[in-house]
């Protein structure tokens, strides 16, 4: 139980970071940029990039 809540913890913090680097590279920080998680969600595969460990 401990382990799944680390491992889900790791995930979350990953997710955040591709999110506030893609809003950084895109330069879209407001709503009126678009630049919400939703977007994020939609426009990107935020799913591969967080999970991509070859960095």
């Amino acid at each position: 139980m401990i382990g799944m809540a680390v491992s889900a913890l790791g995930f979350m913090r990953a997710l955040i970071c591709e999110y506030r680097l893609w809003q950084l590279r895109e330069k879209r920080v407001s709503q009126e940029e678009r630049g919400e998680f939703r977007a994020f969600l939609k426009e990107t595969a935020w799913i591969k990039k967080t999970l991509n460990i070859k960095r």
